[in-house]
């Protein structure tokens, strides 16, 4: 595997590690942001999976570029989210930077190989941003109306 894609892949591992940890960490408003149980549960499990399919073929510099972006990562979702915890608009809006920069990782690695996870995480990462988009409108809609 070549230099770049084995950093790439680095990346999106820890793009997949931080979404879990929102997950984890944000629980109900994370369950309400991403719209309802059966799609916090469908993240998880999809982000488990893209984590899942590139430890397989991590090499060392694999796993040092996850390590890496992984403290990136998360210390820009700490800055950004902060003790909003609870918070699903505060969710909602670190979910639309992040899943537009994990489906742009993804579709570097999908240029990159090819590979159909690799396409379908750069999908699905896609259609994460647009459900977060029509979230934050309709939420944005009930307030003007307050």
């Amino acid at each position: 595997m070549s230099q770049f894609v084995s950093k790439k892949l680095g990346e999106v591992w820890a793009f997949s590690r931080v979404g879990i940890e929102l997950a984890e960490r944000g629980e109900a408003s994370a369950t309400v942001a991403l719209g309802g149980d059966e799609k916090a549960a469908a993240f998880r499990n999809k982000l488990n999976d893209y984590a899942s399919y590139v430890e397989e073929q991590a090499d060392q510099t694999t796993t040092a570029k996850a390590d890496a972006t992984e403290q990136k990562l998360r210390g820009m979702m700490e800055a950004y989210i902060g003790d909003d915890w609870n918070n699903p608009v505060e969710l909602l809006e670190w979910l639309s930077f992040y899943s537009g920069a994990a489906a742009a990782h993804w579709a570097l690695v999908e240029g990159a190989t090819g590979d159909d996870i690799a396409r379908d995480a750069h999908e699905y990462f896609h259609d994460v941003l647009h459900h977060v988009v029509h979230s934050l409108q309709a939420i944005g809609e009930k307030k003007a109306e307050q």
